[in-house]
């Protein structure tokens, strides 16, 4: 995968195959979680919440 600038921001490109795999599409929300094992987890927003949190993170609330 590659970073490009959007904005004063920067983006990931996903494959088909991610997008297909996470059923996700323009305009839905992705969380990033970071694993005890020092990579990253990425999943689908399941959009009930109503923001931008992660539903995993009982400190945020």
């Amino acid at each position: 995968m590659k970073l490009i600038e959007v904005g004063d921001s920067l983006g990931v490109i996903l494959p088909e195959e991610v997008l297909a795999s996470l059923n996700v599409t323009v305009g839905d929300s992705l969380y990033v979680t970071e694993l005890t094992s020092g990579g990253y987890n990425l999943s689908r927003s399941d959009g009930e919440s109503g923001d931008d949190t992660d539903p995993t993170d009982q400190n945020k609330k």
